[in-house]
């Protein structure tokens, strides 16, 4: 039976009480880390999830509300004198800033103590941690930065969501999006869980995609400050909170 640990469930923006992005997907005895915004250690730490017990790390994109937290985690797995090996997944842009960071954060392989497998995303295929399956699917959400981006071409703008399965069950995990098209592509089909940001789409996409392909549970996360979800409209979906969990 999988289970979800919702570590740190805010947006972009610094809130008092709730951390930056970092799920906990367990099933098969594998414990996959879906994100590591800032102080995701800490956040795993303060809700009993030992982050030792972690058996692979899948990074959607760079944002540092999604990625920042990465280095802690390496550097605390060190000093926790790991020794199994730690599947890591991230956008392939980032294959070399991610052996730069851990050179000049002194991490080395030849010291870090346990095997480090740092991979690509193979974008729009699927690839495996022990029996679940995770489908990488590209999104449009670092099209924000089109134009800024014509200045720096080594950037490819490499964004994705996941379609999460296990046995019989499936998961999707929009992590940022750009629009409701972005959303619609992932929730194609239904399946047993959704887990959507709405930072970048409104309640009323969610319901849309819903009524069309439905799941048995909708978890809402990555609410921005300011942004208010009136209980009554919620329905049956879940507004996350951090320390949560689900299991199905």
């Amino acid at each position: 039976m999988p289970t979800l640990l919702f570590a740190g469930t805010s947006s972009g923006y610094v809130e008092a009480g709730k951390n930056p992005t970092c799920i906990v997907y367990s099933a098969g005895g594998k414990n996959i880390l879906l994100d590591c915004g800032d102080g995701a250690t800490r956040s795993l730490v303060q809700h009993n999830f030992d982050p030792n017990d972690l058996d692979a790390v899948v990074v959607t994109h760079m944002h540092p509300d999604h990625s920042s937290g990465l280095m802690f985690l390496i550097q605390t797995l060190h000093l926790l004198k790991r020794k199994k090996p730690l599947l890591l997944f991230i956008p392939s842009e980032t294959l070399r800033f991610c052996e730069y960071c851990l050179h000049h954060y002194y991490m080395f392989k030849t010291t870090l103590g346990f095997d480090l497998r740092v991979m690509a995303i193979p974008s729009g295929e699927s690839f495996s941690v022990g029996e679940v399956g995770i489908h990488a699917r590209p999104n449009r959400h670092m099209t924000i930065h089109s134009e800024a981006m014509e200045d720096h071409r080594n950037l490819l703008g490499e964004s994705f969501s996941l379609d999460i399965r296990y046995s019989k069950t499936r998961t999707v995990y929009t992590s940022d999006i750009l629009d409701y098209a972005d959303l619609v592509a992932m929730a194609f089909g239904g399946g047993d869980v959704l887990i959507t940001e709405i930072a970048h789409i409104e309640l009323d996409n969610v319901i849309s995609a819903f009524e069309k392909h439905p799941f048995g549970k909708v978890i809402i996360t990555h609410v921005p400050p300011g942004k208010k979800i009136d209980p009554a409209r919620l329905g049956s979906f879940i507004e996350a909170v951090d320390g949560m969990k689900v299991e199905f």
